[in-house]
C-alpha cells in the first residue's frame, strides 16, 4: 500500500497483500512459503537447517507455527476477540520470527520488560539494520 488508499497494480499477490514473490515465473505468497521457498534456493547462507540435518523438522514447525498459530493470535487481540477455544489452542513460545509483529505492530506488544527487551536485541541484529538500511534505499528510490 502506497498511502493513496488504492491497491499496487503491479502487486502480484492475488489478494494485493505482501509478501509476494515473483521469482523465476513462479509465484511465492505468504511468509513461510517465501521463507521456506528461499531457504531452499539458497542453503548456503546458513539461515535453516537443510532437510537432512536433524534440526530441520523443528525449523518447520516453527516456521509455519508463527503463520498458522502467532499471527492470529495478534489479529484475535488487536480486534479484541476473545474466546476459550483460542486460549487452550494457542500456547507461548519465543524466536526470531516470532518477534517480528512485535517490533511493526508495537501497540500490540505486552506490556513486559522482558518482551521489550527480547525484541530490541531482535531489531539489533546486523541483519535488521542491513534490512532497514536496503528498504530505506528502495523507498528513496
Amino acid at each position: 500500500m502506497d498511502g493513496s488508499g488504492g491497491g499496487d497494480p503491479a502487486n502480484p499477490h492475488p489478494e494485493g497483500k505482501v509478501p509476494a514473490l515473483l521469482h523465476d515465473q513462479t509465484l511465492v505468497t505468504e511468509s513461510a512459503a517465501v521463507i521456506h521457498h528461499l531457504t531452499q534456493l539458497f542453503p548456503d547462507t546458513g539461515m535453516a537447517p537443510r532437510p537432512d540435518d536433524p534440526r530441520y523438522s523443528a525449523y518447520l514447525t516453527w516456521l509455519y507455527w508463527y503463520g498458522n498459530v502467532m499471527e492470529p493470535v495478534i489479529i484475535f487481540e488487536a480486534a479484541q476477540i476473545r474466546h476459550d477455544w483460542l486460549y487452550t489452542t494457542f500456547r507461548g513460545a519465543a524466536d526470531l520470527l516470532v518477534h517480528s509483529p512485535y517490533a511493526w505492530f508495537k501497540e500490540a506488544t505486552p506490556d513486559d520488560e522482558l518482551i521489550r527487551d527480547w525484541v530490541a536485541r531482535c531489531m539489533a541484529r546486523p541483519s535488521a539494520a542491513r534490512t532497514a538500511a536496503s528498504d530505506a534505499a528502495l523507498k528513496a528510490g
